[in-house]
């Protein structure tokens, strides 16, 4: 979505113009694109008010999980891990997201990772938290546990195999929200869980003032606009 000129330039000008890469003409997003704030991926609104979580600017970083070779979660490398992305530059780091393997962790063993690499952080990178469950309490319960340990933020998906229709979507993203007291994130990936998010739904959702983040996994740049569009505090 953005050309190789306007990448993010941490000096530059953040109300800049994005202009739709030159190759892409499609009037389904290229016409929808003119005129959004620069830039998209990194920053949609300014804080809105005292109460605001602060939104997440910058590189944000998805983690693997990484194992010793008895399946016991490897602490040393996730040190390691942690301790790298810290010295390059990295905002933040998604901990427990798919590439951090969640669906194998048991309930306790997400919980001891929280609780294990927070007391690793040590500087402004900011560490967030897959916490998605195989149903809707088991989700709330990892989401209560990193507002706990106070978690930089989190992010949720709709649990697989549930497959539920658009409104009860919007109810367990706002459950999630109302249970958490750190950011949270909504991660729309209807190629993995089936269920796909409209830009009215996801609107809705962004009304919350817990919900700051937006990872979508879908191609349609004309959603992501008017998303964009509609001003709510939130990165995407």
């Amino acid at each position: 979505l953005v050309s190789e000129e306007d990448q993010y330039d941490p000096g530059g000008d953040a109300s800049r113009t994005m202009r739709p890469p030159a190759a892409c003409g499609h009037p389904a997003c290229c016409d929808d694109m003119q005129g959004i704030p620069f830039p998209l991926n990194l920053r949609i609104a300014e804080d809105t008010g005292p109460m605001a979580h602060k939104l997440l600017e910058g590189s944000f970083v998805a983690l693997l999980t990484p194992f010793n070779e008895d399946y016991s979660v490897d602490w040393e490398g996730f040190r390691t891990l942690l301790e790298f992305h810290a010295a390059h530059g990295t905002r933040a780091v998604l901990i427990m997201g798919s590439t951090g393997e969640a669906s194998m962790l048991a309930p306790e063993e997400k919980k001891e990772i929280i609780s294990k690499t927070l007391a690793m952080r040590t500087g402004k990178m900011e560490l967030w938290y897959g916490c998605t469950g195989a149903h809707t309490d088991a989700t709330l319960s990892t989401v209560r546990h990193a507002s706990a340990e106070d978690a930089d933020g989190i992010v949720v998906t709709i649990p697989s195999y549930v497959v539920p229709p658009e409104a009860d979507s919007i109810d367990y993203f706002l459950e999630v929200a109302d249970a958490a007291t750190v950011p949270v994130g909504v991660y729309n990936n209807p190629t993995r869980v089936k269920t796909d998010l409209s830009a009215e739904a996801m609107i809705k959702i962004a009304s919350h003032e817990n919900i700051v983040l937006l990872k979508e996994a879908t191609s349609r740049g004309n959603q992501i606009a008017q998303i964009a569009r509609a001003g709510q505090h939130l990165s995407i």
